[in-house]
């Protein structure tokens, strides 16, 4: 859909809806436009940032300035480019009718007349889901969210989600457990497959950039909140305190770096880099490094905020025994990448890499306490971290051309290569150079 576009269709029940970018929202619901524009609306230019001011003013002027993002009345009618592509329509209404009544026995708000924003992601193709936040009548914020997938790896991940969250809401502690959605039920009718989990309050730390004209404000709150959720959590699922030894160096650090090059035609200056990384992770081994669970998408949008506490969502990825800084890494390097480095834009994945860990700038100063500081708190080396951080990057870059090799995908950056594969090779030409080098 074109930026800005926001468009009304009439629904299978009469109710109005809006689009805007992925979202459809039921525009009849006395809340769901205000949670909207509360909660979920992340504008893509001063000008939307601009119509979210005037319209989070009242619900009244929310109606009034939606003729500012171009909204047209349509039929909701395949053909009418009111459906986003790839879609499933009715089947999803109708897996949504039946989770309502599923959910129905369960300590939620759902009853006749639910309704629903959902987020259509079945047009980027390395996720194929919907995720559905339901509310029932008159109720502010949603009582349950879905995630909704035709696609059998997805409804596999779904599968593993929710076993995940089960077994953690089991082993953590009451205080760690509270900052975990809740699993509810999975549900599959008209060959789609939902997971329901309850909702969590609050804004994600992605929202909260995104949407504020100074959001270097909000950054040190950001970080200092993500570091002591994950240090709380990977201390309660520490499972091995074993040193850093020889086998865990080649599974650990080498086998990535090793099939990076393979895959990846490294330049002469970057076979060299890792050959170096190589030789630094050698000369570690006796390290503390802990075997950890990883919640395997630590990045700003799944990270809610409310107050002084964070929750956290989305464990599809979710791994019991990893090492210890893939959700570190991940959480910095893609709050640089998502943060607004101009005004209601984002900037080139190399340019914000950059700004992020490069010496010089205020967030490499931030990224570089936080990482000290997390290895302060964990008992770990900090020249674990020059050793761990291209590891990470090349695992990610093998990770984004296995899933661009399954879908078809083409997002690729500058030069023709992934996101991540021109991280590495930026971190690479820098000769490791980044803020908490030695």
């Amino acid at each position: 859909m074109a930026e800005g576009a926001v468009k009304l269709a009439a629904g299978r029940t009469g109710i109005r809806y809006g689009w805007h970018d992925r979202f459809k929202i039921p525009l009849d619901h006395p809340s769901a436009l205000r949670f909207y524009l509360d909660n979920l609306f992340v504008p893509h230019s001063r000008r939307e940032m601009l119509w979210a001011a005037v319209a989070r003013a009242s619900v009244r002027a929310g109606r009034a300035a939606l003729p500012l993002l171009g909204v047209s009345a349509a039929d909701r009618l395949k053909g009418k480019g009111t459906v986003p592509a790839g879609g499933h329509g009715e089947a999803t209404d109708a897996l949504v009718d039946s989770l309502c009544v599923r959910l129905r026995g369960v300590d939620c708000a759902l009853g006749e007349g639910a309704s629903a924003i959902t987020l259509d992601d079945y047009r980027h193709s390395e996720r194929e889901k919907m995720v559905v936040f339901l509310f029932g009548r008159g109720e502010r914020a949603p009582s349950v969210v879905a995630k909704v997938s035709g696609s059998a790896e997805h409804a596999a991940a779904l599968a593993r989600e929710h076993e995940a969250l089960r077994a953690l809401h089991a082993r953590l502690g009451e205080e760690l457990r509270a900052t975990l959605p809740a699993p509810l039920a999975t549900v599959e009718e008209g060959g789609l497959k939902a997971f329901a989990e309850g909702y969590v309050p609050g804004r994600s730390m992605y929202f909260e950039m995104r949407n504020a004209w100074l959001p270097r404000r909000r950054a040190d709150v950001h970080f200092r909140l993500a570091r002591r959720w994950l240090e709380r959590f990977q201390k309660e699922t520490t499972s091995d305190e074993s040193a850093l030894g020889a086998g865990r160096v080649r599974e650990l650090v080498a086998k990535p770096l090793k099939e990076y090059s393979r895959a990846c035609s490294p330049s002469n200056d970057e076979k060299r880099f890792v050959a170096e990384v190589l030789r630094k992770a050698h000369a570690l081994r006796g390290e503390r490094v802990p075997i950890v669970a990883r919640q395997g998408d630590f990045w700003a949008r799944n990270l809610m905020v409310k107050g002084d506490a964070l929750a956290v969502l989305d464990w599809e990825n979710y791994d019991e025994a990893a090492d210890p800084f893939s959700d570190l890494f991940l959480f910095t390097t893609s709050y640089g990448l998502s943060y607004p480095w101009r005004v209601g834009r984002w900037a080139e994945p190399a340019v914000a890499f950059r700004a992020t860990y490069l010496r010089g700038g205020w967030m490499s100063r931030l990224v570089r306490r936080h990482l000290f500081g997390y290895c302060a708190a964990m008992g770990l080396s900090r020249r674990l971290l020059e050793v761990f951080f291209p590891a990470f990057l090349a695992g990610r870059a093998l990770e984004e051309r296995a899933r661009g090799r399954r879908t078809g995908a083409r997002k690729h950056s500058a030069g023709g290569k992934g996101t991540w594969e021109t991280l590495f090779r930026e971190y690479a030409r820098t000769g490791g150079g980044a803020c908490f080098g030695s």
